[in-house]
């Protein structure tokens, strides 16, 4: 492939060998600026979860529940009643696995 330099001063044609890049090599600006938009996003929404989940594990200061467990082996239920932290799995157990899934998300733009 020949290019011509205008600004040659002897209005003689320079010759540019071009030459292929590895897959590696490839790396363009707009590349660079999508990738580190990627990492921002990925450390907003891992952030995001961290901080729900935080929230709901640590304020539910005066929630009560009742937690039960199947004994299949004996035919027992036993049940005991829980107050404070004891209750977040019980109660918020979708608001729980819903802060993991954003925090996955947020890994996996990262």
């Amino acid at each position: 492939l020949t290019l011509e330099n205008a600004a040659e001063a002897d209005g003689a044609p320079q010759k540019v060998q071009l030459q292929d890049k590895s897959r590696h090599q490839m790396i363009s600006r707009t590349m660079i600026v999508e990738r580190r938009y990627a990492v921002a996003v990925g450390i907003i929404w891992f952030l995001a979860g961290g901080a729900v989940i935080l929230l709901t594990l640590d304020g539910s200061e005066g929630a009560r529940c009742t937690i039960c467990e199947d004994h299949a082996d004996v035919g027992i239920k036993v049940c005991r009643h829980g107050s404070g932290r004891d209750c977040a799995f019980q109660q918020y157990e979708g608001r729980i696995i819903g802060c993991i899934a954003v925090m996955v998300v947020g890994c996996l733009l990262l």
